[in-house]
């Protein structure tokens, strides 16, 4: 059976790729990046909490311990427009990635920077990681992609 992935999904795949390398860097390394993914209409799930509004979502990333995340598998999928079906590039991405995510001892804004602990993190993470599922809807708004939602949830 021969598939044709046809450009939207190609192009769901290639800009998904290159938002989980920088989303999960970001969130590990440097946390105030990841803040600035989202706008003030998006809305996330965190672990079954539900935060809105871009301070609310900024206090949600500095609170949550310092992070070391291995993904283990993403799935794109584009979500075209009703209004513009035939649109080159696909006005949103919808994407879920799974994998296992390490936490440190202390939250991001308890460190003296304000940032997480970078290479240096690997001796202070705890040892036993969790397997998490993460869903995002990616919004293309003039050349620039962010959140408009993001699922977060601990599986198992």
């Amino acid at each position: 059976m021969t598939t044709n992935k046809g450009p939207a999904v190609s192009f769901a795949n290639d800009t998904s790729e290159s938002f989980v390398e920088s989303y999960y860097k970001a969130y590990d390394l440097d946390r105030e990046k990841v803040s600035q993914l989202y706008r003030a209409s998006s809305a996330i799930v965190y672990n079954g909490t539900p935060v809105q509004g871009a301070e609310n979502v900024h206090n949600l990333f500095m609170s949550i311990p310092v992070t070391q995340h291995e993904i283990q598998s993403w799935d794109a999928h584009p979500v075209q427009d009703v209004v513009a079906p035939d649109a080159p590039v696909p006005p949103s991405i919808l994407l879920n990635v799974t994998g296992l995510v390490a936490h440190g001892p202390a939250a991001i804004n308890a460190m003296s920077d304000g940032k997480s602990l970078g290479l240096k993190k690997s001796m202070e993470m705890i040892l036993l990681p969790r397997t998490f599922s993460q869903n995002f809807i990616l919004r293309n708004e003039n050349d620039s992609w962010f959140i408009i939602s993001d699922c977060f949830r601990f599986v198992g």
